[in-house]
């Protein structure tokens, strides 16, 4: 039988679950983009400390220069690798929650089919109509939430390769004109 407070408990402990494992998924990234940003500022702390020694202890303007241009072509190289490593954080999490929203979409359309069928048992005659239309929406709407997440999907592609590009672009920008002012 058909019993409303067993189902509203469970779907109440589905739905506490459900946001643990969001809350949860957003605390390992924060906490990996929290460590990123930590090790990027010790490192930049001891390279900005050598660099200082070596400009210091530079002997000629053309050393100098020089050493200018090694830090500007360094910094460059790290900000690519610090902004696609923050990227990747985000792009993860991302992933990880779009996979949690499908599967709790999932879960629920499933344990809604299965209450109206439950409930369609003990239905008077005639509503088997209006039960098929709302099953007939909700695969409407199950396919939409797929179609949204395969864009959703492409989007993130093309972004990605686009971030990868310019991030070399840039490097190579910042090579080349390294090499001219040497």
């Amino acid at each position: 039988m058909f019993n409303l407070n067993e189902q509203f408990a469970a779907s109440s402990k589905d739905a506490v679950d459900t946001a643990m494992r969001f809350t949860q998924l957003a605390l390992e990234s924060t906490e990996r983009l929290m460590k990123l940003q930590l090790e990027t500022v010790r490192n930049t702390l001891e390279e900005n400390a050598k660099t200082i020694k070596a400009a210091a202890a530079a002997k000629d303007v053309n050393e100098l220069a020089s050493m200018r241009s090694k830090a500007a072509e360094t910094l460059v190289e790290r900000a690519t690798a610090y902004s696609r490593e923050v990227y990747e954080v985000a792009s993860q999490a991302q992933s990880q929650m779009a996979k949690l929203a499908e599967e709790t979409l999932s879960t629920y359309n499933e344990k809604v089919m299965s209450n109206i069928d439950s409930a369609l048992k003990n239905a008077p005659a005639g509503a088997d109509a209006a039960v098929n239309a709302f099953k007939s929406s909700m695969a409407v709407a199950s396919e939409a939430v797929e179609t949204f997440t395969k864009a959703a999907k492409q989007v993130t592609d093309i972004t990605e390769a686009n971030i990868k590009a310019a991030a070399n672009t840039a490097a190579q920008n910042v090579k080349a004109a390294a090499k001219k002012a040497a």
